[in-house]
């Protein structure tokens, strides 16, 4: 009896999406290579002008809006990445309050 011969397989493709930092670069992670340090570098000086001057994060985000090379998907992704470190160390303190209860009771 005959076998046919198996036929050679296609490597998979990555889908590409767009760069998380709003930059619109397509890449096949999250970020395109960089563009994480430079979002989360925006990040800390975000906090920090809101924590140092007690302004609202709103101005804060619309001023990145503003400058020249950003834009609001900067600024949307700016405030996605701050919701989810802010949401994260929320949940730390609560782990944290939480194993230092159970250690004094």
């Amino acid at each position: 009896m005959r076998t046919m011969p198996k036929l050679p397989t296609l490597p998979k493709m990555k889908s590409l999406s767009r760069c998380a930092c709003g930059c619109h670069g397509l890449t096949g992670s999250r970020f395109v290579p960089g563009h994480d340090s430079k979002l989360y570098g925006m990040v800390k000086r975000v906090k920090a002008q809101v924590w140092a001057k007690g302004g609202d994060l709103t101005d804060q985000l619309d001023a990145i809006a503003g400058w020249e090379g950003f834009g609001p998907e900067y600024a949307e992704a700016v405030a996605a990445e701050m919701r989810i470190e802010w949401t994260t160390e929320a949940w730390i303190e609560r782990i944290e309050a939480a194993e230092a209860t159970a250690v004094n009771e």
